[in-house]
């Protein structure tokens, strides 16, 4: 059986997070980051993720060991520390192919 996905989209400053299951939206959350340092931003995003990981866990929406699949959008720069952090904790590929965010 397929768990599912979490996508990640981000633009600037705005991060969406969402997680997506049985062909649903089941969770989103989005936050304004505070800082255009890209360390600091990803350090931001994660913080971001993780209460929005907590949020849903808590609701019974999804547990996080659920998701197996990721995805970066608006990845226009280039973040492989970002990638990297994001497989890690999920212990899956993180899919960074589509932009539709890109102009």
């Amino acid at each position: 059986m397929k768990g599912n996905t979490l996508v990640i989209s981000h633009h600037g400053r705005r991060v969406e997070i969402s997680v997506l299951g049985w062909q649903h939206l089941l969770f989103t959350h989005a936050a304004e980051l505070s800082d255009d340092n890209l360390k600091e931003k990803n350090r931001a995003l994660m913080v971001e993720l993780d209460r929005c990981l907590i949020a849903m866990e808590s609701e019974g929406t999804v547990e996080r060991s659920a998701i197996t699949e990721v995805w970066l959008l608006g990845n226009e720069e280039g973040n492989p520390e970002l990638t990297e952090a994001l497989a890690k904790r999920f212990s899956c590929s993180v899919s960074t192919s589509l932009d539709p965010l890109a102009d």
